[in-house]
Formats: structure tokens, sequence, C-alpha cells
């Protein structure tokens, strides 16, 4: 964990420094406060990992920032923290945080500065989130809106690039491969966690 630690203070030194030089510290003063308060929390306690409380303000500036090189470094991070494995299934709010990822990357408003290159990172950074040790705490709803979003963009109709459209195709087929994959899990989860209801019991009963 102090590994994990360590990284997500070299992120949130990336960003910080980054909102310095594009002179967005004074427009997004709470938020440069909250990465600092965060900051002083990972040197008092490395051990204790939240990840929720990490990833919430990365993906704040991804969703408001007013300047894209601030966003995409703010990405990039949440990117690396699931390549990293700092999300697993056994994290503080695990599942609050990849929920929070998908939530946040799907509602993201296009038209207010994204490039092409930039969403085709916001599609990695969501597949990403599906195939990481707490891919499987994503609920159906997360998972829906990364479909309809990838969906959404490989569509000719839009007016998105060839590149962006087989890019969003390519993470259509990945999400429908990993959900496939991980389906025998689930119904071996599902089946553990099952317990007959009052009726079944009564019919049992009845029959003995």
């Amino acid at each position: 964990s102090g590994s994990l630690s360590h990284c997500v203070k070299s992120e949130i030194h990336n960003v910080l420094t980054v909102m310095r030089l594009s002179d967005t510290r004074a427009r997004e003063g709470e938020l440069y406060a909250d990465f600092r308060s965060l900051l002083d929390e990972l040197h008092g306690s490395p051990d204790l990992v939240d990840a929720e409380a990490i990833v919430e303000p990365f993906l704040t500036l991804v969703a408001t920032s007013g300047a894209e090189e601030v966003a995409d470094v703010a990405l990039t991070s949440v990117h690396k923290f699931l390549l990293y494995g700092l999300i697993s299934s056994t994290s503080i709010n695990a599942s609050e945080a990849v929920n929070l990822i998908v939530a946040t990357l799907t509602r993201l408003d296009e038209r207010r500065f994204w490039s092409e290159l930039a969403t085709m990172r916001v599609l990695e950074t969501l597949l990403a989130t599906l195939r990481s040790p707490a891919g499987h705490l994503l609920t159906n709803r997360s998972v829906w809106e990364f479909w309809c979003t990838a969906q959404q963009l490989s569509l000719p109709a839009r007016g998105h690039s060839a590149l962006l459209m087989r890019s969003a195709e390519t993470s259509l087929v990945a999400l429908v491969l990993t959900v496939y994959a991980r389906l025998p899990l689930c119904v071996e989860s599902a089946w553990e966690e099952w317990e007959p209801d009052d009726g079944a019991n009564g019919a049992a009963a009845a029959a003995a």
C-alpha cells in the first residue's frame, strides 16, 4: 500500500503543477485545496487508501476544468490508478469508486472542449475500469451507460472521424467479451447468495 500511496501522491503533484502552469489555480481554488488536503491525508496515513476519496477530486477536475490540459492530466491519473491496480475489490469504497468513474466519464459534455483524442482516452479509461480487479463491482446501470456511450461514438451520423468510430467499436467488442467472460463467476456468486423464499421452504416442509 506504500507504493500505491506514493503513486497517488505523485499524480497529485502532477495535477497541481499543471494547474499552476495553466493559471487555473485561482479559478479552481476549491479543487486545488482538495488536492492539498488529500496529499496531507496520505502523508499522515499512507496505509489507509480510500479509493473513492482518491478518484473523486480527479474526476471533478475532468468534468469541470476549463482547461483541457488540466482535465487531460487528471484523466490520465485516473487511468494510471486503474492500470496500476490501485483500485481492487478489497479497496476501501471500491464499488463507489469504479461506479463514480463510469458515471462521470459517460456524462461529459463533448461540446465543452474535448478533442477526439481525449474522447478516445475516455473510452480507454472506461474499458480499464471494467477490466480492473474491481470491475465486477460495476452495477448493471454503469455497464449499460458505458455501452451507450461507446455506441453513440461509433455512429457515423454524429460526424465522428473514422478513427474515433473504430475506437468506439473496439470498446464495444471488448466490453461484450469482458462481460461474457465474467458470466460464470456472476452465476456462481448469485447461486451462492440465493436463498429459497418462504414459499419454497413451505413446499419442502409439506413434501416432507
